[in-house]
């Protein structure tokens, strides 16, 4: 697929598709259900590898905005400052009791977020009220 495989902390992209990093030999791959990535992946595995599709698992926030790493910052026990957290880098941590994998996406700041469906709401409620204070709101 053209796509090199990101090492620890990190995420790779390519015509529409990103591939993040999860933990020894586990990666994630992001792509729309039209692209044919599913069965693109299990043709060049083949056996040696597990394709799951995991389209129904996940909910994908896109937050941005000059104030969104302060907000997230309130939740998130992870260091997003540029430095530390810059583009194409991914983590896997937890905002309370919710498990989230974030990517930093653009430097602007812009970030991807990944949240189990089932816990999604729960989490979109405490964003929006710890971060009140930044005038963040639903669109």
């Amino acid at each position: 697929m053209g796509i090199a495989l990101p090492g620890p902390g990190r995420c790779s992209q390519k015509d529409g598709i990103r591939v993040l990093w999860q933990g020894p030999a586990r990666w994630l791959v992001l792509a729309g259900a039209e692209s044919g990535t599913e069965e693109r992946l299990r043709a060049i595995v083949g056996r040696d590898a597990a394709v799951i599709d995991q389209s129904g698992a996940l909910v994908s926030l896109h937050l941005e905005g000059s104030r969104v790493r302060a907000a997230l910052s309130k939740i998130l026990p992870i260091d997003l400052h540029p430095r530390v957290f810059a583009r194409d880098d991914t983590r896997s941590t937890a905002a309370g009791h919710i498990g989230i994998q974030i990517v930093c996406v653009e430097d602007t700041p812009c970030y991807l977020l990944l949240i189990p469906r089932s816990t999604a709401p729960d989490f979109a409620r405490w964003l929006i009220a710890s971060s009140a204070e930044f005038g963040v709101g639903v669109e």
